[in-house]
């Protein structure tokens, strides 16, 4: 079974497919807003997953790839985060493999993401958020509640470039 990790830095979304694809776990743990301590989060975190590798036979581990430009201590956060997984994925002897979220939006879209130009004169036009269309997809695809959130659907979309072999190099 292939367990897609989305994280982010008030808890993190989790889904484990098997290699058919089929859903058989997706949840997110969610910190409470009045934890402040960064450790104790970090802390929360490591221990739901390391009961997640516990009560599930996982094969591999595929994580989001963050890449934010503008917020450097949430992308320490995060990479903390990540490196908490990739402790327990070496304890547990488990692959992991990282993907960015271009990469797993092309993939479940099969289709090459790009924003309209601007062409000079014109009005702007509006950005497209595949993001939110990956989101509908996924929804649509495993018949989940429209209100599902997006750690969810995007640790669903991990798992599935984990069974379909799709990594960033």
């Amino acid at each position: 079974m292939i367990l897609g990790i989305d994280a982010s830095i008030n808890g993190f979304g989790y889904s484990i497919l098997d290699y058919q694809k089929n859903l058989i776990i997706t949840k997110t743990v969610k910190i409470p807003n009045k934890i402040k301590d960064q450790r104790l989060k970090k802390e929360i975190i490591y221990t739901e997953l390391e009961s997640i590798m516990k009560s599930y036979i996982i094969n591999e581990i595929i994580i989001e790839n963050t890449y934010l430009r503008n917020n450097v201590k949430t992308k320490q956060l995060l990479d903390q985060i990540a490196g908490a997984v990739e402790l327990l994925s070496i304890q547990n002897k488990i692959p992991m493999r990282w993907i960015t979220t271009m990469t797993l939006k092309k993939h479940i879209l099969n289709q090459n993401i790009t924003q309209p130009k601007k062409i000079k004169g014109q009005p702007k036009k509006p950005k497209i958020d595949y993001k939110l269309i990956m989101q509908a997809k996924i929804i649509n695809d495993y018949k989940l509640p429209s209100n599902t959130d997006d750690n969810q659907t995007d640790s669903i979309g991990l798992a599935i470039c984990g069974i379909d072999n799709i990594w960033d190099k």
